[in-house]
């Protein structure tokens, strides 16, 4: 399935087109208020006019609104990322089993099914990253503008506030990051597919924790080698092409990042790939229940490929 090549750029493409009419709107909100100029003294002598836009209430709720609105559309543009590609490989990994029941394409069908069922599990889900990750923000907010106070308990316990927000996000993340893909495999709503994801992680908490170590592991190690070949490559030509740059360093710097972020754009693919190929396989042992002998010979297959990973 090449074409899931391209969901990453569709994705990044919607998201960016969000961010410049967020921005855009908050731009037109922060000058929509009064003007209101005042003469500010700097020394004895001198004197500047400064002019000032005094928003309304009303305004500033309507840049809260837009913000955490960005924040809403964004996840809820990731988590449909994760239906579609979750949908697709569910298929296409049960085609052995079910061939007869499998469509011709199944990017064509897992779009479908997104589009149709499964709109409102991923506005759910994004909603409850957004419910922990924007207190996380304001109170981040809070302690940038209490930098001149000395209460240093208060301090602290805005800190302990942030950094359990911030697991309490990851366990989520990583929660709905799988949620998503018993959603796109056997089209139950959001609850009742989180309710299978978490008792498939606890059944299998071992071998998803050592699948998804190396995994990430092999992939941020593949991702820095070509970040790393690209700066390498950038060094020798500016080498060649201006040997009076004396700072090649910042750069250098800025095409390693870039390079990163678009090997990760592609790479991020197999890990969900592996992920969702994790589960479908936990679940059809559980289904294989029954049948003791099909049960048992994909029981020896998973064992065995996880002994190979470790």
């Amino acid at each position: 399935m090449p074409s899931l090549l391209l969901q990453p750029f569709l994705s990044a493409l919607l998201i960016l087109l969000l961010a410049i009419y967020t921005i855009s709107v908050v731009l037109v909100l922060f000058t929509a208020g009064e003007m209101v100029s005042k003469r500010v003294t700097i020394s004895k002598e001198d004197s500047i006019l400064v002019v000032e836009t005094n928003m309304t209430q009303t305004t500033k709720l309507m840049m809260i609104y837009q913000i955490f609105g960005f924040i809403w559309v964004s996840e809820f543009f990731m988590a449909c990322q994760r239906l579609f590609i979750a949908g697709a490989v569910s298929m296409l990994s049960v085609s052995r089993r079910f061939a007869s029941v499998i469509p011709r394409s199944p990017v064509r069908c897992s779009l479908f099914n997104l589009l149709r069922y499964h709109l409102g599990s991923a506005a759910l889900g994004a909603f409850i990253l957004v419910i922990v990750r924007v207190p996380r923000y304001i109170i981040i907010w809070s302690l940038a503008r209490m930098r001149s106070v000395r209460n240093v308990a208060v301090k602290k316990i805005l800190g302990i506030f942030v950094c359990t927000l911030a697991c309490m996000e990851r366990c989520l993340q990583y929660i709905n990051y799988n949620v998503f893909t018993v959603i796109s495999y056997s089209g139950f709503s959001f609850c009742p597919a989180a309710k299978v994801a978490v008792n498939h992680l606890l059944d299998n908490a071992v071998d998803i924790a050592t699948a998804n170590t190396v995994c990430d592991m092999m992939l941020f190690l593949t991702k820095c080698l070509i970040g790393g070949i690209t700066a390498f490559c950038a060094y020798i030509w500016m080498a060649e092409i201006l040997p009076s740059l004396s700072h090649p360093w910042l750069p250098l710097l800025i095409m390693f990042v870039c390079a990163y972020q678009i090997a990760n754009c592609f790479l991020s693919l197999y890990g969900m790939i592996i992920d969702t190929i994790m589960l479908c396989c936990t679940e059809e042992m559980v289904l294989l229940q029954d049948n003791t002998e099909l049960a048992q010979q994909l029981k020896v297959t998973f064992s065995q490929y996880f002994f190979r990973l470790n």
